[in-house]
C-alpha cells in the first residue's frame, strides 16, 4: 500500500516490493545487454566467414625459376625487399603483413617473395642493392617491374596498392 511519493521513492511501500522492482529493472537490463552482445558476435562471425583464415604469408625465396612459377599460377610477384636490421621492415611484418585485408589480397592475387638482406638463406641480394629498405616491388610474370614503393606501407595503403596493381597490371613505357 503506497501512501505518498517523493523523488520516485514511495514511502510506506513494503521493502520487498522495492526489491522486486529493482530485480525487474536489473533483469531487463541484463536481457538487453545479452541480446546486444549476441548481435555483435553474429556480425563478427559473418565477417570472418567472408575472409579466408590466413594467419601468415608463406614467403617464397627469390630463385631463378620464380617467374616460371608465377606464370604457371597466373600471378604477379610481390617482392618484399627488407633487411634483418631494418626497424620499419620489422614494423611492416608486425602490422601490414598481419592485416586480414592485406593477407587476403596477397593470397588471392600474388606470389609473395622475400629478399632479406643479412639472411644467409637469401641468394642474389646484390640484385636489389639500389633499393632502400623496406621496398615493396611488384613484378609481372615476364620479370618486368610494375612498381617499387619505398618505405613503410600502412595496411590500408598496402591494400589499395595491391588492389590497384592486380586490377590493372600495365607498364607505362613512356618513360
Amino acid at each position: 500500500m503506497r501512501f505518498w511519493c517523493k523523488h520516485n521513492v514511495f514511502y510506506g511501500t513494503p521493502a520487498n516490493e522495492k526489491i522486486q522492482m529493482n530485480k525487474a529493472a536489473y533483469l531487463s537490463s541484463l536481457l538487453i545487454l545479452v541480446s546486444f552482445i549476441s548481435s555483435i558476435t553474429q556480425v563478427n562471425s559473418k565477417e570472418s566467414e567472408t575472409l579466408p583464415q590466413i594467419n601468415q604469408i608463406e614467403w617464397q625465396a627469390w630463385t631463378p625459376d620464380i617467374f616460371e612459377q608465377a606464370k604457371k599460377q597466373n600471378r604477379l610477384l610481390l617482392v618484399d625487399i627488407s633487411a634483418i636490421w631494418c626497424t620499419f621492415c620489422q614494423k611492416m611484418d608486425a602490422t601490414t603483413y598481419q592485416d586480414p585485408e592485406v593477407l587476403k589480397e596477397i593470397y588471392d592475387h600474388f606470389l609473395p617473395v622475400r629478399v632479406k638482406e643479412g639472411d644467409p638463406n637469401t641468394p642474389d641480394v646484390e640484385r636489389f642493392s639500389e633499393y632502400t629498405r623496406p621496398t615493396t616491388a611488384i613484378y609481372n610474370a615476364e620479370g618486368i617491374e610494375l612498381i617499387a614503393k619505398k618505405g613503410y606501407l600502412k595496411p590500408q595503403w598496402m591494400t589499395w596498392l595491391l588492389q590497384a596493381i592486380h586490377q590493372n597490371p600495365v607498364v607505362d613505357n613512356d618513360e
